[in-house]
């Protein structure tokens, strides 16, 4: 499933627009995460890459979690922590 992440925060400006287009190949927003995160251990300096295991994923009206399944719609908001955590 092709997932477009958008970020805000910290993450802001490491890609085009703020929005980047990856191949999922699983349906949970955990596997969302690992593929991420493979994308960013590969182009992103390493201080982005440590705040993605304590991002926050919503769909455009909730907050997701681990074993949720992806939005239909195929958008995920990425936010990073605020303050510290």
């Amino acid at each position: 499933m092709k997932i477009q992440f958008q970020f805000f925060g910290a993450l802001r400006g490491l890609v085009e627009n703020d929005l980047l287009c990856l191949d999922i190949s699983g349906a949970t927003i955990d596997d969302a995460r690992l593929a991420l995160v493979s994308y960013a251990q590969q182009h992103w300096p390493a201080d982005r890459i440590s705040v993605l295991p304590n991002c926050a994923f919503a769909s455009n009206t909730s907050l997701l979690r681990g074993q949720m399944l992806l939005p239909e719609d195929g958008r995920l908001v990425v936010l990073p922590p605020v303050n510290g955590g």
